[in-house]
């Protein structure tokens, strides 16, 4: 919760319920936010059954993911059972596997990258949990950074509509500025 100076919390009223939109088109951030959505921790995209078997294969033989099955706790998430795995990345391997996926799915922003670079870097230490009902990834901690990110509606069809009155993000975040200075 924001406070102000005074110690006062902020009125967002004025902000309530106002949309803010980005042209990513015109912004030129378009295929960077694309790819920064895909290109998690765990890349998302749409393969090939033999494109896919062969990255798994690929992160298998290389050990990109090492994870702590045995110490692998059950508990509570969002109100279903699941298992939390305490899991390593090897960055240079990592890197390497993000480098096929992209090139797998023809973006072709990471050729450029080198993952020998990355040779010598620490694991990054992550948290995984997994419901146990569906199988499928539902949160991730990323231990160092303190950050936590939420997977949710696999495969659902989202209908969103968008709001057809809205202002820039660059107007909202300046409204939103105003109200906590």
């Amino acid at each position: 919760t924001a406070t102000l100076p005074s110690g006062e919390s902020p009125d967002f009223a004025k902000v309530l319920n106002i949309w803010g939109k980005e042209d990513l088109a015109s912004s030129g951030l378009g295929q960077g936010v694309f790819s920064e959505a895909i290109l998690g921790v765990v890349p998302f995209g749409r393969l090939t059954p033999a494109q896919r078997a062969e990255l798994i294969q690929f992160m298998k033989d290389n050990q990109v993911y090492s994870v702590d099955y045995k110490n692998a706790t059950r508990i509570e998430h969002e109100g279903k059972a699941a298992y939390q795995y305490q899991v390593q990345i090897k960055p240079d391997a990592y890197i390497a596997m993000l480098k096929k996926f992209d090139a797998m799915m023809g973006l072709n922003q990471l050729s450029g990258l080198d993952e020998t670079r990355y040779q010598l870097s620490a694991p990054i230490e992550l948290q995984m949990t997994v419901a146990i009902d569906a199988r499928q990834l539902s949160e991730v901690s990323y231990i160092q950074a303190g950050r936590v990110e939420t997977f949710t509606g696999y495969g659902a069809n989202a209908n969103i509509q968008i709001p057809t009155e809205y202002i820039t993000r660059q107007e909202l975040e300046q409204q939103l500025s105003k109200l906590v200075q």
